[in-house]
């Protein structure tokens, strides 16, 4: 409705099954933030469990590319790539449509959303990004940090 309102262009985004995405790597851009942090959380907890994650800036052809350029996933009219990816695989959840908000603020600060909670997760994603943290320290925080952003959101 906040879309429409804005008069913002509809997108068509194909709905993929998440079957044909398992046992792959997905590849995305080094030193990770909130746009491929959430989007590997997305990932690895509602596509495949075990999927393998790659930094680079150069992937292999095998690879399912993500916010990065020429990716398979990333910004798709005025969305960011998390939610490309929530509405290519059609995933419903409980908390999800505000954490979706609150990650597509802080990638993209054009005033869509104003949640509380959007100034303080920035903060800690600013504060990770000033830390010589390796991409894997990056990831595992980020999983944590959305595994909680998400249990409190599904709840309310």
């Amino acid at each position: 409705e906040r879309r429409l309102a804005s008069g913002d262009e509809a997108v068509d985004i194909a709905v993929l099954d998440s079957a044909e995405f398992l046992s792959h790597t997905w590849a995305t851009r080094p030193q990770p933030h909130v746009d491929r942090l959430s989007s590997i959380w997305l990932i690895k907890r509602f596509i495949d469990q075990n999927a393998t994650i790659r930094y680079t800036n150069k992937p292999n052809t095998t690879d399912i590319t993500f916010d990065m350029p020429d990716a398979q996933f990333g910004h798709t009219g005025n969305l960011c790539t998390f939610e490309t990816i929530i509405a290519s695989f059609q995933i419903k959840a409980a908390g999800l449509s505000k954490l979706a908000e609150i990650i597509h603020e802080i990638d993209l600060h054009d005033g869509s959303y104003n949640h509380p909670e959007i100034t303080g997760i920035d903060a800690l994603l600013a504060g990770w990004r000033k830390q010589t943290l390796t991409d894997q320290q990056l990831e595992d925080r980020g999983l944590a940090l959305f595994d909680g952003l998400f249990a409190e959101f599904g709840k309310r």
